[in-house]
Order: C-alpha cells, then structure tokens, then sequence
C-alpha cells in the first residue's frame, strides 16, 4: 500500500513540473509576441504610450525568458 501512495505522488511531482514547463513556455511565446507587435508600432504609437523607439528597441532585443 504504501509504494502505490509514493507512485502517485511521483506521478502528482512529475505533473506539477510539466505544468511549470508549460506555464514557463507559454510566457516565453507571450513575451515573444508582444515584444513584435511592440516593434511594429509606429512612432505616433510609441509617443502615445511614453515610448521612444530606442526604448521599444532595447525591448525587443531582449530575449524571451527575460522578464
């Protein structure tokens, strides 16, 4: 009884690890996209928003696992 209880809770760790992969993924791809549509912005765009293109500039050259 007591290996099956350690199997699931492997299985439960194992699940929580992929979930963070994942999650950590999808932020990457989120940080990817929007660090493009900020580089398509116009400057008329960028002054609306307080943004200079050297700004938008040194954003999008940062990669996307960088917060």
């Amino acid at each position: 009884m007591m290996a099956i209880d350690m199997d699931l809770s492997t299985r439960g760790d194992r699940g929580r690890r992929l979930a963070r992969v994942r999650n950590a993924i999808s932020a990457w791809l989120g940080r990817a996209r929007d660090r493009r549509a900020l580089a398509a912005l116009d400057e008329r765009t960028l002054k609306d928003i307080g943004l200079s293109r050297y700004d938008a500039s040194a954003e999008t050259a940062r990669r996307p696992w960088w917060p």
